[in-house]
């Protein structure tokens, strides 16, 4: 596990350092700089901001403050905003082909300060969208379901990500929105926080104010194992939010089911909730997990392995299927957030990144979630609260 994060580590460095080095280059070319002191400046940028998004981490997590936080965010958005410059830096150097091939002079600086403001524009609504989930309404079908839960309400929460850049007031609306919905049931599919230490007492009470009928459930994503479930789960405990771990429980008729993301160095087995007496194959189904993937993995247990579960992710969702579950509820993918990410999302996951999908009366859904992880940006996809209606088959 320890190589596994040195190896990514060590990669996306190098990725930030390319993608840098390439922005200064550009950008000396585009604006003619041949002043020494600029171009040293920006070279030292260069080495010091691809660091600042672990640096202003991993001072969160010793000692999380406004500052702290503060830097935190605007290492986190300069991550959004490079990419956007890096599209913009290949749009005009596509330009520049096309000129010199054409024997057309272009105002370079001009062309470059409409495309680098239109980028940072860019950014800045991506931070916007990010911040306003909107209601997405779909109807599932579920099997023998019971006529008291026909046309009752559903709604799915993921991916919240509570903490340094999505805080209390955040968590305000959102379950400001849930509760206009006067949901039936609300279930929080993993990642409800972020994954930084620090305290986390002031989301306790706008989490206590998610209401529904037949109550809150959460199962843990991966980043509540980052955070450390001894650090979460007291947090849950003062709400009425009830964490189903590896559980199943009959609600009037309809089963849930809850099964943890695995952790890292435990290897229990998620056949044991299908097979323990408390679960009925026969009873409508909604399974709470967080991966968009097979319950079991590859290997039949949860061994806390996860390369496999981002890079080689195992998409068959028979097993879940044949134990008679209807729907599951899944996230973690964010739909990539924004692009290059929303399609290697889409790649990764076979193109169940995000949506309804159905097959032979198993359906799968996929929330783009509700917060963000790393840039607070969101372009060309949003950040949703899932509304589920549900029908008889």
């Amino acid at each position: 596990m320890v190589f596994r994060f040195i190896l990514f580590f060590c990669v996306f460095i190098s990725l930030l350092l390319g993608a840098h080095f390439a922005l200064y280059f550009s950008a000396i070319h585009f604006f003619g700089i041949t002043d020494t002191g600029s171009k040293n400046m920006m070279l030292w940028a260069v080495f010091i901001l691809p660091l600042s998004f672990f640096l202003s981490a991993l001072l969160i997590r010793l000692h999380g403050n406004i500052l702290f936080n503060l830097y935190y965010l605007v290492s986190a958005f300069w991550v959004g905003l490079l990419v956007q410059l890096l599209f913009a830096t290949v749009f005009i150097w596509a330009l520049v082909g096309l000129s010199r091939v054409a024997h057309v002079q272009l105002p370079l600086v001009h062309i470059t300060s409409a495309a680098f403001g239109l980028a940072v524009a860019v950014a800045l609504y991506g931070v916007w969208n990010a911040f306003h989930p909107v209601v997405q309404n779909i109807e599932v079908g579920l099997k023998n379901l019971p006529a008291s839960w026909v046309g009752k309400t559903v709604v799915q929460l993921s991916d919240v990500h509570l903490g340094a850049i999505h805080r209390a007031g955040f968590m305000e609306t959102v379950a400001k929105k849930v509760n206009a919905l006067k949901p039936d049931l609300v279930l929080i599919t993993g990642d409800l926080f972020d994954g930084m230490d620090g305290d986390l007492t002031g989301f306790i009470e706008p989490l206590d104010s998610l209401q529904a009928k037949q109550g809150v459930y959460f199962i843990t994503g991966n980043h509540e194992g980052y955070l450390g479930l001894e650090n979460a789960l007291p947090i849950l405990a003062k709400t009425k939010i009830r964490y189903l771990k590896d559980t199943a429980i009959d609600l009037e008729g309809l089963q849930l089911v809850g099964v943890d993301y695995p952790l890292a160095g435990l290897a229990d087995d998620p056949r044991s909730v299908f097979e323990s007496t408390g679960y009925d194959p026969k009873k409508p189904t909604i399974l709470m997990y967080h991966t968009p993937t097979n319950v079991l993995h590859t290997n039949g247990t949860r061994s806390g392995q996860q390369t496999s579960t981002y890079w080689k992710p195992d998409m068959n969702f028979s097993y879940a299927a044949s134990k008679g579950v209807d729907l599951q509820l899944s996230g973690h993918t964010h739909q990539g957030q924004f692009p290059p990410f929303s399609w290697i999302a889409h790649w990764v996951y076979n193109g169940h990144d995000h949506g309804l999908f159905t097959e032979n009366g198993f359906n799968l859904y996929v929330s783009s979630g509700v917060g963000t992880w790393g840039p607070p940006l969101r372009l060309f996809n949003q950040s949703e609260i899932v509304a589920i209606k549900l029908k008889s088959l």
